[in-house]
């Protein structure tokens, strides 16, 4: 019991308080996961094999995702070009001071 809670702990605090944790958080995650299935007793062929067949859809959907996106950004940039000066309009003066704040971080390279 006091394993799983050194674990919980590490998780929620690891990245707030180690800075190369917040930098590496899929990788601590990683590490994480395998000493929690070490120290309790389930880390085993089985865990292995499931871990390695399970997420190949999801890797499938993100890569053909991920993919259309990349072939579709020019597209997409000039549509949120036309939209912008659209919501401008009609949602007035905030939207005008928030882009002001923002210096177009969101979309960069649009004009303020």
């Amino acid at each position: 019991m006091l394993r799983a809670a050194f674990a919980v702990l590490a998780v929620l605090f690891g990245p707030i308080l180690v800075k190369p944790v917040e930098r590496n958080l899929e990788f601590f995650f990683l590490i994480v996961g395998v000493l929690t299935a070490w120290v309790m007793g389930q880390f085993g062929p089985a865990l292995i094999w499931a871990a390695l067949r399970e997420p190949w859809s999801f890797t499938l959907a993100v890569l053909i995702f991920g993919a259309g996106f990349r072939l579709a950004r020019g597209r997409l940039d000039q549509l949120l070009a036309a939209i912008i000066p659209v919501l401008e309009r009609k949602l007035g003066q905030p939207y005008v001071e928030y882009r002001r704040r923002v210096r177009g971080r969101i979309l960069p390279g649009l004009p303020l």
